[in-house]
């Protein structure tokens, strides 16, 4: 009983320190966001000088390390002061770049920042928006970047030519962009299998994007030639249709899933029924190394490199 008691009176000890930080935390962010508002408030009575300081305080804190805003306090914040570098941009030409700054960093914290209606923000700066906005953007489009090289990382629910439903397939995956819709792809992967150079696998093909967006889930369909060797001794050429969605961050860490429709497998080396690769799959004519399978997955974890712009 003693010992229970002890227990009870050291967690309802410890459990205060936890319950106040989590609550300071959440009054640090009220805190900033009303003191946010009273810079909006100061901007749209005039004051631009005591917007601006109250809003450099606010942008040191943030690079610092200070505290951490949330992307759309800290677009708001940087999108404000660039209002504030129009207003004081006097005779010189140096407050293009100083808007410029601030309206990138605001875009890079927010990229779906609403700078508000156009009659409530100066022509200059609204027409620099839109056009860095779309610039800012263009960095992670299909079409900007024609070459994608990434890491590939798959794991196959439903194998085809693999032994383990579990095998996880590492390898390189590459992309040219021929316009924003059309794509030709294609990968080399390496099962964790013994031997591992002796079973290897790739395939190139094309993909049709309906639409494609940032941060979003994007479908688009395949079409695909693919070529396996497993253990020296089978060698597999299929032709694929399937499709595929993938959802890419800024930071060009992308996950996916790869369905295959119809899969049509060519098996050569291994022509007794007992040397042929374990998969669902139903024989075409009668002939055990001319088969056909569905709905074979893919989940996929795919690193993008590109570079993007300070």
């Amino acid at each position: 009983m003693k010992i229970l008691l002890l227990l009870s009176l050291l967690l309802l000890a410890a459990r205060p320190p936890a319950t106040h930080a989590q609550a300071a935390g959440t009054n640090r962010l009220e805190e900033a966001r009303l003191r946010l508002t009273q810079a909006e408030s100061l901007y749209d009575g005039g004051e631009y000088e005591r917007c601006g300081q109250l809003l450099d305080g606010y942008i040191e804190e943030q690079r610092s390390g200070g505290f951490r805003f949330t992307s759309r306090e800290a677009g708001r914040i940087y999108g404000l002061r660039a209002l504030v570098a129009y207003a004081f941009r006097g005779e010189g030409e140096g407050y293009r770049e100083e808007v410029r700054g601030y309206l990138w960093a605001a875009l890079d914290a927010d990229p779906e920042l609403d700078l508000g209606a156009p009659a409530e923000v100066p022509m200059f700066v609204l027409d620099l928006f839109y056009k860095l906005k779309n610039e800012y953007l263009a960095q992670f489009s299909r079409l900007a970047k024609r070459w994608t090289v990434g890491l590939l990382a798959a794991v196959v629910i439903d194998p085809t030519v693999v032994q383990d439903p579990k095998l996880l397939q590492p390898g390189l995956y590459l992309c040219y962009n021929l316009s924003e819709s059309w794509s030709l792809l294609g990968d080399l992967r390496l099962p964790l299998s013994a031997p591992v150079w002796g079973s290897i696998r790739g395939q190139v093909g094309a993909a049709w994007f309906p639409g494609y967006n940032i941060r979003k889930i994007n479908p688009c369909f395949t079409l695909t030639y693919q070529f396996a060797l497993d253990n020296l001794e089978t060698y597999t050429h299929s032709l694929s249709l399937g499709g595929q969605s993938e959802i890419v961050s800024r930071i060009g860490l992308g996950f996916g899933m790869r369905i295959e429709f119809l899969r049509v497998d060519l098996i050569l080396g291994a022509i007794q029924p007992s040397e042929l690769p374990t998969y669902r799959s139903i024989a075409l004519f009668g002939k055990d190394f001319l088969r056909a399978s569905f709905a074979n997955t893919n989940l996929l974890i795919i690193y993008r490199f590109g570079k993007r712009r300070a």
